[in-house]
């Protein structure tokens, strides 16, 4: 019983070290559950922006092309030699539709004229007041010209292009597409010449062969262009005439433009900015510029957030750089957003494991241990009176021994007729109680090992065990007396020799010893056996057979006139199977549950009660056989036994005893 309390304590620390085994096990699966989310958010973001910044690159090659291509005619171009009559010519048409602004200083080309075989579209301007031109602005003027068919195509086929221009230092010559009205501009200014140069001061800081030596496109920073009254950015190249830097092609572009690339989205829910080179923020999410002085520094913006830069990639061909920043609240919010189903399921699993881990505590777990604890002590008590009980029963089996010797020897009569009614109470009594404690008790551990155990149970079993022990206590007494008086009883132990034998020829012998014993008329005694050698008992064989023939002859075929007793015995798997049958008036229903018990009988003044249980006890203790009763018409008992080969151990090592 301690062991099983021990083994009830290790039930719940298992049971506790597996529901933290299992909390433990979630945590880290929701730990490595959540993880994934993150990178698989965070992987989203980052192909996002890569593509946003892959798309705004694209966007922006557009731009970029286009003033390499217009570079690229003006290279081709510049340098042609124009004979002296297409120079002539050329100068004669200039002369005739130029328009000269003599107030401002500067002569326009106005749009829709011609020019040889060249329509003007551009807006075109040059300082001085138009009267004569020279052979090198003659050869710019015809390199603008053809400049301005792609210009107008590419007006047409590039949204964010607002407009683009040629640009020369030497003489101020201006071409720009789409027509734009001077005359507006120089509003503001004394001269064409005081607008061109201060027009021209933004690319110095990128245009002069001593910073861009490799004479690569670049990109200024944002600025209000009073022309079309918004902010803008410009990306330009500079120009080349006799290998001398002489001025830009570029193009105007919205700065609104950019304003798609850094929209939120349902990924890319935080801020998206784009950087130029000297850290202003052409555009972001949450920007949009009206005026030049609204230009913020990146770093102010980091410096007034809480916000961290999550990615930046530099856009090719510029010097800006697309920057992605987001608050960690907000990457936590995806997740959490993202993982709900889980989270739900996740706090279901809990509250429905601490629920069970709670009641199966209460309810199963802690009452087993207590309930240990009590059968521990209720058990020190029953083994106490089992040993008392053990050592009565040890005390009746020998007396009992001693009363189937006398019953032998026939000495003992009356004496045990009278001790066998006194005794067959009492010790009845004792050992029903004690089987029903025990397996009450068995019941209960059964109960409680399934974990079925109610306290119910608990107080009905202590009922029992009070009014059992009582029982039992008050019976054994009776007992205790009666085997005293058994011990005066001697008589010495039987001896039966094992040897082999013909068991018809055992059969035959016995039956006619049996009927010359008999005076019973009309007795028919039948053997149904073949020739069968066996090693056995011959001494046990014939007080089974003498108590079967005197039982059947006593109590079944008593008020039998013709009286038939068939004997068989046949072999069969390891062993033999001897059956014994009467056709007399049978063995009641309610009695056969009792005939192989000790004392028992139908009829007092007919026999003692021993004949049955000494056939019992020599079947089960010297034959390791068994003997049951079938019910048939009349009286038919069966006894089956292992051949001696095959009978156990503990047989040989009676028979080593013995002899």
């Amino acid at each position: 019983m301690i062991s099983n309390i021990i083994l009830a304590k290790l039930r719940k620390n298992i049971f506790l070290s597996f529901f933290v085994a299992f909390l433990l096990t979630l945590i880290i699966f929701t730990a490595y559950y959540y993880s994934n989310a993150r990178h698989n958010i965070l992987a989203d973001i980052e192909n996002s922006f890569s593509d946003r910044r892959l798309t705004l690159e694209a966007a922006i090659a557009r731009n970029t092309d286009f003033i390499l291509v217009i570079k690229n005619i003006h290279d081709r171009y510049i340098d042609k030699k124009w004979t002296d009559v297409e120079i002539s010519d050329y100068r004669q048409t200039l002369q005739d539709i130029s328009i000269n602004h003599q107030d401002k200083g500067y002569y326009e080309i106005p749009v829709g004229k011609r020019v040889g075989s060249h329509q003007i579209y551009n807006s075109m301007f040059c300082y001085g007041d138009g009267s004569d031109f020279s052979r090198a602005e003659i050869s710019q003027i015809l390199v603008m010209l053809r400049m301005q068919n792609f210009q107008y195509a590419a007006q047409k086929n590039i949204d964010s292009l607002v407009l683009s221009y040629y640009f020369t230092r030497t003489n101020s010559l201006t071409s720009i597409y789409p027509q734009i009205s001077m005359v507006d501009i120089l509003q503001d200014y004394d001269s064409f010449k005081d607008w061109s140069t201060h027009a021209y001061e933004v690319y110095n800081e990128f245009a002069p062969p001593e910073i861009n030596p490799k004479g690569q496109s670049f990109w200024t920073e944002p600025y209000m262009d009073r022309t079309v009254n918004g902010m803008m950015v410009s990306t330009a190249i500079p120009i080349y005439l006799n290998g001398n830097y002489n001025g830009v092609i570029g193009a105007d572009i919205e700065l609104t433009f950019l304003n798609r690339f850094v929209e939120k989205s349902a990924t890319l829910s935080g801020i998206t900015l784009l950087v130029s080179q000297k850290g202003y923020l052409l555009t972001s999410s949450d920007v949009k510029y009206q005026h030049e002085a609204d230009l913020e520094l990146f770093s102010e913006r980091l410096s007034a957030t809480t916000d961290i830069i999550l990615y930046q990639q530099q856009i090719k061909n510029t010097p800006w750089k697309l920057v992605y920043l987001v608050s960690p609240k907000d990457i936590q919010d995806k997740v959490w957003l993202n993982t709900r189903l889980f989270n739900i399921f996740i706090a279901v699993t809990l509250v429905f494991s601490f629920i069970g881990y709670f009641l199966a505590s209460k309810f199963f777990i802690k009452p087993g241990i207590v309930a240990e604890k009590y059968l521990v002590i209720l058990n020190k008590d029953l083994g106490k009176t089992k040993v008392e009980l053990e050592q009565n029963l040890a005390e009746l089996k020998e007396a009992q021994n001693k009363i189937v010797e006398s019953e032998k020897l026939a000495a003992l009569g009356v004496l045990v007729t009278g001790i066998a009614h006194e005794l067959n109470t009492p010790l009845g009594v004792a050992i029903t109680g004690n089987s029903v404690l025990m397996q009450s008790s068995q019941t209960m551990l059964t109960k409680f090992s399934d974990n079925k155990l109610t306290e119910i149970d608990f107080t009905q079993y202590f009922d029992k065990v009070d009014e059992l022990s009582d029982l039992v206590d008050v019976n054994l007494g009776r007992v205790a007396k009666l085997v005293s008086e058994f011990k005066l009883i001697s008589a010495s132990s039987n001896y039966y020799p094992l040897t082999t034998f013909n068991f018809k020829e055992l059969l035959i012998k016995g039956v006619s010893l049996q009927e010359s014993r008999q005076k019973k008329d009309r007795l028919d005694i039948r053997i149904e056996c073949d020739d069968i050698i066996m090693k056995s008992y011959v001494g046990v064989f014939n007080l089974i057979l003498t108590h079967l023939i005197e039982n059947s002859l006593v109590h079944g075929l008593n008020e039998t006139v013709d009286s038939i007793i068939t004997i068989t015995l046949a072999e069969i798997k390891e062993g033999y199977e001897f059956t014994f049958t009467d056709n007399g008036r049978g063995i009641p229903a309610a009695d056969k549950d009792k005939i192989f018990e000790p004392f028992y009988t139908s009829g007092r003044a007919m026999g003692k009660g021993l004949g049955l249980y000494i056939i019992y006890n020599l079947v089960k203790e010297k034959l390791k056989g068994n003997i049951t009763l079938k019910e048939l018409p009349g009286t038919t008992f069966v006894i089956t036994w292992p051949k001696y080969d095959n009978l156990n151990s503990s047989l040989n090592k009676d028979d080593a005893s013995i002899n």
